[in-house]
């Protein structure tokens, strides 16, 4: 994130020729460095959430400090609107590259993909939350049910040994 802030810096500094000095930004934002920083935190956020669905090895009393450290890094620097938060020229030199691109055109067609792909995976983020809610409310009334039946199994078996 700090590399892509220094460029989307440079990007801002250099109103005179936007073109000149957010090439590099651009490129960032298009290529490489965006997309090693989104797979980054998508394996973050895969471990992180499958050690909170009981999914992964339980984690050790001592290893349980270490783990919550890496929990808290992983929301901080890949929470939501993370990018936005911890950068402080990212989203003008963002700004600035769209209003360059012309009001009519409604951006570069590199900024309307970057926009799509961000907006894709928000919604996939969301899709994948309510999917997990779903499978976990699933889950517990199945456990329910299955405790419901034990109960009455016993109720059973208690009843048949009395003469």
């Amino acid at each position: 994130m700090a590399r892509l802030d220094r460029l989307a810096a440079d990007c801002v500094e250099t109103r005179s020729s936007p073109d000149q000095g957010c090439e590099a930004f651009h490129n960032a934002l298009n290529g490489e460095l965006l997309g090693d920083y989104l797979a980054h935190c998508t394996a973050l956020r895969t471990w992180r959430e499958s050690l909170v669905n009981g999914e992964s090895t339980p984690v050790t009393e001592q290893d349980a400090p270490n783990t919550l450290n890496l929990m808290l890094r992983t929301e901080y620097l890949c929470g939501e609107d993370a990018l936005l938060k911890r950068t402080t020229h990212v989203l003008a030199a963002y700004r600035q590259g769209s209003s360059a691109a012309g009001a009519g055109s409604g951006g570069s067609p590199v900024l309307r993909h970057e926009l799509s792909t961000l907006q894709q995976q928000s919604l996939l983020d969301q899709e994948r939350r309510r999917l997990q809610q779903a499978l976990q409310a699933q889950t517990s009334r199945q456990q329910d049910q299955t405790g419901q039946q034990l109960q009455q199994l016993e109720l059973e078996l208690i009843r048949n040994q009395r003469p």
